[in-house]
């Protein structure tokens, strides 16, 4: 009987332990269980394809064991899918939207009149990551478009074709082939390398000739020479300055980094890598995040300044070529994240790419252990990185919305304590310098972390900058200006009030505000703010030198540490002769 009784504990205990089973365990047994029923799938086709061989009785038997298998496993999926959505419904049912931590309740005021375009869901919830490191950025992107299974639209504004924009495009050209419907545009003037015709040796033209993949460039050049002379020089230098990534509708990246292997080698490997910041965001509650970075891409996207690349009668000659190239760089830089390279160069460009990809040292053989952290962080159901978020667009001058440079007012205006500012370009526009003129004397701590002429990769802005530097400090009651030495800095974030982080492709300067197209992620979230507040510190702390002038009470000035106190006599007689002439003469015209 005591028998009995303890076998029928242990029962009850076994099927609670099933019962409170996580989703997290649910999904990654759904997981697991569609990969081996896909490996047994073409298993049994194998076995078909082998039918021509010899028939014995114990191929037959395999062939029967496996479709066995193969059904069991089907109605396991199923049984498990119906628990999935169980536990799916009863956890999205729980979800509360709050705001932990609140001290400023003008900056949530501010957060909340940032439209939505799901009506029904008044503040999106989102898992969001914070991909500062150039390596995971990358890892990132591979990873989010091997997700995909219905589509993938992308904007960027630059394109090269090098190791990392050959095989990006190779990437896309084999998610099209597998018939997920692929939308690419990329800006004329920001992706030059492979939107000029000839120059580009015509490689974005094979890939638009992909099934389910259509390909636009925004304002060619030859297009808009013309207008130059009928509606000014900003008609030609509008730009479209999105970075967007969007998976099935649910998957979201943005940030400062293009295509380029600039953005993604580490810095040990490349002295001119960059220090940026992408977000990656998936939908938890409600799909207006999707929705938005839709809304934001087909907005330029079917603009008439979008024009389709249609292959010519020549594209037709060295088609393969071409074909064959991005399709190798795909291959061989899949083997090369996972740490084996061992894929063999058949002709000289093979070879070539090789050499290239063997120069990113750090990079190699990282991507599984990335792959695991992002997989179990995106599909884990506790609410760890859930943060209220949404997403701010603004056209370009041949459109007129502009939420991007309203919204980023009224955040400086509402801010109390600190408004940190991570930006490569600061030319600050009237509005903008006399917000946050009134936000220093409010005694709001105003922090800019911004490049110097070496290590900016736009000697004009340093031009205008190291000329205006000065006057934020007369202005600007205790501001603090911390400038990168040598590593370049193209990050674009915000952060108010330790609260409120805004992170996309916006510059603090005439071009992003008045002409070009631009995205912005916003995230309402204390604990995300100082994630990305480390972030910046740290960067801060090993790449910056900060620039100093004491002004005494009678007015008089003192350079206390200044561009002349490590930037080159030669850079900086540069900027003083050419750049800096030739800026004034353009800002006007921005």
């Amino acid at each position: 009987m005591k028998k009995l009784t303890f076998l029928f504990i242990m029962l009850f205990i076994c099927s609670c332990m099933a019962f409170t089973q996580t989703l997290d365990e649910v999904n990654w047994e759904v997981d697991d269980a569609e990969k081996e029923h896909q490996k047994l799938l073409d298993q049994v086709d194998g076995e078909y394809d082998d039918a021509d061989g010899e028939v014995t009785d114990d191929s037959i038997s395999n062939m029967l064991r496996n479709k066995y298998k193969v059904k069991k496993l089907e109605y396991d999926i199923k049984n498990l899918k119906e628990k999935q959505s169980i536990l799916k419904k009863n956890s999205a049912e729980n979800i509360k939207i709050d705001y932990p931590g609140i001290k400023n309740s003008d900056l949530k005021a501010v957060f909340d009149q940032i439209p939505v375009i799901n009506t029904k869901t008044k503040a999106p919830l989102a898992k969001v990551m914070l991909l500062d490191d150039n390596i995971e950025s990358w890892y990132a992107r591979w990873y989010m478009i091997t997700q995909a299974k219905k589509s993938i639209d992308i904007v960027y504004f630059a394109l090269f074709d090098d190791a990392f924009g050959r095989a990006f495009m190779g990437l896309l050209q084999e998610k099209a082939l597998q018939g997920v419907k692929v939308r690419f545009l990329v800006d004329n003037r920001g992706g030059l390398d492979t939107t000029i015709r000839l120059t580009s040796k015509d490689i974005l033209i094979e890939l638009a000739k992909t099934p389910n993949l259509d390909v636009k460039i925004y304002n060619p050049v030859f297009d808009k020479f013309l207008r130059i002379f009928t509606q000014g020089l900003k008609s030609v230098w509008t730009a479209n300055h999105d970075k967007l990534v969007i998976i099935d509708g649910q998957w979201v990246m943005t940030g400062g980094r293009n295509i380029w292997s600039h953005f993604f080698a580490d810095y040990k490997d490349d002295d001119k890598g960059y220090l940026d910041t992408d977000v990656l965001i998936k939908t938890v509650k409600g799909n207006d995040i999707g929705l938005a970075a839709t809304k934001a891409f087909e907005d330029e996207y079917f603009m008439k300044q979008s024009k389709d690349l249609k292959p010519s009668f020549i594209d037709r000659f060295g088609a393969k070529t071409l074909k064959d190239k991005i399709e190798y760089a795909r291959r061989t830089m899949e083997m090369y994240m996972i740490g084996d390279m061992s894929l063999l160069p058949s002709n000289e460009n093979e070879a070539a790419y090789n050499e290239e990809l063997s120069k990113y040292t750090v990079m190699k053989g990282g991507y599984m252990d990335f792959y695991k952290k992002i997989d179990r962080y995106f599909k884990s159901s506790s609410y760890n990185g859930v943060y209220p978020t949404k997403l701010l667009d603004k056209g370009s001058q041949f459109k007129t919305d502009n939420e991007i440079t309203k919204h980023i007012l009224n955040m400086m205006r509402a801010s109390k304590e600190e408004i940190m500012i991570q930006n490569p370009y600061i030319i600050l526009v009237p509005e903008t310098r006399s917000v946050l003129i009134d936000a220093g004397q409010r005694g709001v701590k105003v922090n800019i972390f911004t490049a110097s002429p070496t290590s900016t990769d736009e000697l004009f802005v340093q031009g205008l900058f190291i000329e205006e530097w000065k006057d934020l400090f007369r202005d600007i009651p205790g501001v603090r200006i911390r400038v990168t030495e040598k590593r370049p800095l193209h990050s674009k974030v915000f952060i108010f009030d330790h609260q409120l982080v805004v992170a996309g492709t916006y510059n603090l300067d005439p071009l992003s505000q008045n002409m070009n197209s631009e995205v912005v992620a916003a995230v309402y979230s204390p604990k995300f703010s100082q994630i990305v507040r480390n972030s910046i510190e740290d960067r801060i702390k090993k790449y910056s030198v900060e620039y100093k002038l004491a002004i005494s009470p009678d007015g008089r000035e003192q350079v206390i540490y200044g561009p002349e106190d490590h930037c080159s006599k030669k850079i900086l007689r540069k900027i003083k002769y050419f750049y800096r002439p030739v800026a004034r003469m353009l800002r006007p015209l921005l």
